[in-house]
């Protein structure tokens, strides 16, 4: 007797305990201007990176005009914002390396980036060393939100200018995407 009373208790707490949990869980949704949010824990954090591509550049002997696309995402299902920053790291570059005839034109190899939250750069020169490195910085994601951004690497055409000194040129790079704790 005795043994299945103390079964019977001990199934009792137990299923008050899973009951608590599972509404414990419940009460953690809640619903903010129309979306669900994730809101009173952090029972459902995840925040993750997609690269569409591979996200390292490596691109030579271009010709005036042309360009190169990368596009990736960033998603927060994270019941907290999240910020990220976007850097170059690995780069190797000879554009800042003088032709035979000592010409040197860096900043017509450019990049932007643009990005589903508005987040953009205007053209920047394409790094030659890893000193400049910071793409953007500090961009922040709001909760349950995905940035679709995409970074554009062109070797400017300038109209009725032999840019012959720069055909043989060569850009390595990767962009690296580092969310912040």
């Amino acid at each position: 007797m005795i043994l299945i009373l103390s079964f019977s208790v001990l199934t009792f707490i137990t299923s008050l305990i899973c009951t608590l949990v599972i509404i414990n869980n419940e009460n953690a949704r809640t619903e903010m201007n129309s979306n669900k949010v994730i809101a009173k824990n952090n029972t459902y954090i995840s925040s993750y990176i997609t690269y569409k591509e591979p996200n390292t550049f490596t691109v030579e002997n271009l010709q005036p005009g042309q360009t190169f696309n990368r596009t990736f995402t960033i998603t927060n299902n994270s019941s907290k914002e999240t910020k990220y920053n976007i850097y170059w790291e690995n780069i190797y570059s000879n554009w800042g390396n003088a032709n035979m005839y000592g010409i040197i034109h860096p900043e017509e190899f450019t990049y932007t980036i643009n990005c589903t939250n508005g987040e953009k750069t205007e053209p920047k020169q394409v790094p030659i060393d890893n000193e400049d490195d910071i793409i953007l910085e500090n961009i922040t994601l709001t909760t349950n939100k995905t940035d679709i951004c995409t970074i554009t690497l062109t070797f400017n055409k300038k109209e009725e200018t032999d840019q012959s000194y720069n055909l043989e040129k060569k850009f390595t790079g990767t962009y690296i995407i580092k969310l912040q704790k």
